[in-house]
């Protein structure tokens, strides 16, 4: 350590610009750069990020909710859009000429940005934190990283055996949610079903109906988180809401929730969930059909677990009555023994993931200086 932090005082360039395109990136990326600032205080940060990111910025290129968009058919309606926001990025970053990128998560649009940095001769240290779903499909983006990366930091502990052999470096430094989520089983709960409808709001209009229809069958209290402000607009006015999902989820006895990070923050705060998210007919045939990914769980806590412990509730046609069935079928005592065996499967034996991350880039500089 001593020598990566005697490499970082006397390196000319300081710059490390981050690319993050979601909530859980922005979140993520925010404690990256706390991590990366208490082993070297003298870097500087500029990128894209969301508002956990933005304040430790010194420039901001784009907003990371310019980047996030969801489905095939919205990607497409999107594409002219997005080519020159990248060109723009692509050509701000190599102004600045930083020392390392750091990609994060958002796999399409990260993994094509750097590899057109590549091709502008961009010769810094290129790392992309967050592995795309490579065993899960499209397994080709392996040898591409490969070619265009000189460092992946995942966050799960089965990843990096499928980078085995691509010659890209590949580390699990932890998962961040382990920092975040360690205390929350001990809470006392309330009788109170807490919803987690997503954080987009055509997400949240295709799920949150059906989530809180389901809700009401419980006969329990009901709160709403809202991931930020902005989608408030978008949920009823007769349900309480909250802006802070750590404060939701100390208090729920039980929750609903659009899949994504947050099943699995849910899951190692050993809350009861049932997990939906309902897929368009286009999104759905491009997805089954096209790209045939067909998998016996999605949600990641079942995924880690190879059984299911958090019901899935995810398709075309998504009934409330199957959530409400679903919601029958959780348990706390289920919930506990499931939250201590992934954080068995997650442990970093007491490091947090940030710091780890923050040292594995720190030595990847010492070494390409």
């Amino acid at each position: 350590m001593q020598e990566i932090l005697y490499y970082c005082k006397k390196r000319q360039n300081k710059t490390c610009i981050l690319i993050a395109g979601e909530q859980s990136s922005d979140n993520h990326g925010a404690a990256l750069i706390k991590a990366l600032k208490e082993l070297d205080p003298d870097f500087i940060f500029a990128g894209v990020g969301g508002p956990q990111m933005r304040p430790h910025l010194n420039h901001s290129f784009a907003k990371a909710e310019e980047l996030h968009i969801m489905g095939f058919s919205k990607v497409i309606k999107e594409l002219p859009r997005l080519i020159r926001l990248m060109n723009n990025l692509c050509k701000e970053i190599l102004e600045k000429d930083p020392a390392v990128i750091i990609t994060i998560d958002l796999p399409d649009f990260n993994i094509f940005l750097a590899k057109k940095l590549r091709r502008k001769k961009f010769k810094g240290l290129l790392v992309h934190y967050i592995s795309p779903s490579v065993w899960a499909w499209r397994s080709g983006r392996i040898k591409t990283m490969a070619k265009t990366f000189d460092l992946l930091l995942t966050i799960f502990p089965f990843e990096p055996p499928f980078f085995a052999g691509s010659g890209l470096k590949t580390i699990y430094v932890g998962n961040p949610s382990l920092e975040s989520c360690q205390e929350l089983c001990a809470i006392k709960k309330e009788p109170l079903i807490a919803i987690f409808p997503g954080s987009r709001p055509s997400v949240i209009m295709d799920n949150l109906p059906l989530q809180l229809e389901a809700a009401r069958q419980t006969g329990l209290k009901i709160a709403i988180s809202a991931a930020s402000p902005d989608i408030i607009p978008y949920l009823p006015k007769d349900i309480e809401i909250v802006l802070d999902n750590k404060e939701l989820m100390q208090r729920a006895s039980v929750a609903i929730a659009t899949s994504g990070t947050i099943t699995l923050e849910l899951a190692l705060a050993g809350i009861p969930t049932v997990a939906t998210y309902k897929i368009g007919y286009l999104n759905y045939f491009i997805a089954y059909h096209l790209f045939r990914i067909r998998h016996n769980f999605y949600v990641m806590p079942n995924i880690l677990l190879k059984r299911m412990l958090i019901p899935e509730i995810i398709g075309c046609h998504l009934e409330s009555s199957k959530i409400t069935a679903a919601l029958q079928n959780v348990s706390s005592q289920k919930a506990l023994v499931g939250a201590k065996e992934i954080k068995k499967i997650l442990a970093t034996h007491g490091r947090k993931p940030s710091l780890n991350a923050a040292k594995e880039i720190l030595d990847a500089l010492s070494l390409t200086h």
